[in-house]
């Protein structure tokens, strides 16, 4: 399929009832509610990942030192002892609001990957999630499921994104876990289907 030509374009634009891209966009946007302006419009760091309070701290000591400006940064996947515990490993991540009120004197915001499973025999929350009924259940054994195997050896299972009562858990977990020692943003983690056995 070719391109169309400017005359082509500007045929079709001269034809009536029509309406520009941006126009039907704008409508569009008008009737189904524009975005909130980000509350960091800056720059997002994130990488492949901090292992550590200090290895972020360095990062961002060394951004500040360079006059890099950076809104916000990511301390991504498995910063805690076990998956489903909800909070930083104390071993690797010992000073929770020094290291909040350091990246915030620098004008630096922290955000948190949040990942929606539950270690399996190994979380601190593992039974209360099991017995209240808050994980997804495997339809054949009505039991929780763990499905995801990664880096965790009894497996992890899903918190049931369905169940008011274990959303409101999960966040009361999360906000003990970090949200009381200032950070204030949470990057939804592994909530899209990557894993080809659960999409086949």
């Amino acid at each position: 399929m070719s391109r169309a030509s400017e005359a082509e374009l500007q045929q079709r634009a001269a034809a009536p009832g029509y309406a520009a891209p941006n126009a039907i966009l704008r409508r569009y946007v008008d009737a189904v509610g524009h975005a909130r302006k980000m509350p960091w419009p800056g720059y997002w760091h994130s990488r492949n990942r901090y292992a550590s309070q200090e290895e972020l701290l360095t990062a961002a000591r060394g951004f500040h030192n360079r006059s890099v400006p950076v809104d916000v940064i990511v301390i991504d996947w498995f910063h805690w002892e076990q998956m489903g515990d909800f909070a930083l490993d104390p071993k690797c991540w010992p000073d929770p609001p020094g290291m909040v009120a350091e990246l915030a004197s620098r004008g630096v915001e922290l955000m948190t990957t949040f990942w929606p499973f539950v270690g399996v025999n190994v979380s601190a929350h593992w039974a209360e999630y099991r017995d209240a009924g808050f994980l997804a259940t495997n339809l054949s054994s009505g039991a929780p499921d763990p499905m995801w195997q990664y880096a965790t050896p009894t497996g992890n299972a899903l918190i049931d994104a369905t169940n008011d009562a274990a959303l409101a858990r999960t966040f009361d977990l999360w906000y003990e876990g970090y949200g009381k020692y200032g950070v204030k943003a949470m990057w939804m983690d592994e909530s899209e289907s990557d894993h080809d056995a659960y999409i086949s």
